[in-house]
């Protein structure tokens, strides 16, 4: 699911032999859709071209970093984040996903989902799940508890008004100058329930 009618519909790089269901992004196909999956899956690697050459390239003329040939050099999107992670964790399912800041963040590897990497990787990590439906459920139940746990609208609020007010502290002693944003009389309540409104969409999306 993504959005076809703005990016064109996926053509490159479509696995052979392996039959694929492109279906626009509607916040209605979540439940319609991502709700009757078994594993989610969440790539993230930007593909690269010429590895080995781009590899040898960034060495630095010194023993002391031990280079192999099989070194890993990892590219990912700039803009990526625990969005999709949250959509398969709010129906119970577990992921396999390429490691990046966000998902080594929200996924405990081995305990609600996958971290992957390689091929190898990639394909232990889906064995595993397709061969053992207890533990897709377990690792999807696992994922939601932990999930709702760090990243639930509560925490997010309860965590966001600790930040504001140790940077309002900060800027009390002295540490931190913020005139210039804060909004007069502006109060924690008044933070939290602007928060809360950000809260809205994504409960609509889970019912």
């Amino acid at each position: 699911m993504y959005n076809i009618e703005t990016l064109g519909k996926w053509e490159l790089g479509v696995p052979e032999g392996l039959e694929v269901k492109h279906i626009q992004w509607k916040e209605e196909n979540y439940v319609k859709y991502i709700s009757k999956v078994d594993i989610g899956l969440i790539p993230n690697t930007v593909p690269q071209k010429n590895m080995k050459k781009l590899l040898k390239q960034g060495m630095i003329a010194s023993t002391h970093f031990n280079y192999d040939e099989n070194d890993y050099l990892t590219r990912y999107k700039y803009s990526s984040h625990p969005g999709r992670i949250y959509i398969f964790s709010q129906f119970h399912i577990p992921v396999v996903s390429d490691f990046y800041p966000s998902a080594a963040q929200f996924i405990l590897h081995g305990k609600c989902g996958y971290l992957a990497h390689s091929p190898e990787g990639w394909y232990y990590a889906l064995e595993q799940l397709c061969s053992n439906a207890k533990l897709r459920q377990d690792m999807g139940d696992a994922l939601f508890t932990h999930f709702n746990g760090i990243a639930s609208r509560d925490a997010v609020i309860d965590n966001f008004v600790d930040y504001v007010k140790n940077f309002r502290e900060n800027e009390i002693k002295g540490k931190i100058k913020i005139e210039e944003i804060q909004k007069p009389n502006f109060t924690i309540l008044d933070l939290r329930n602007t928060v809360r409104k950000g809260f809205k969409y994504f409960k609509r999306l889970t019912g």
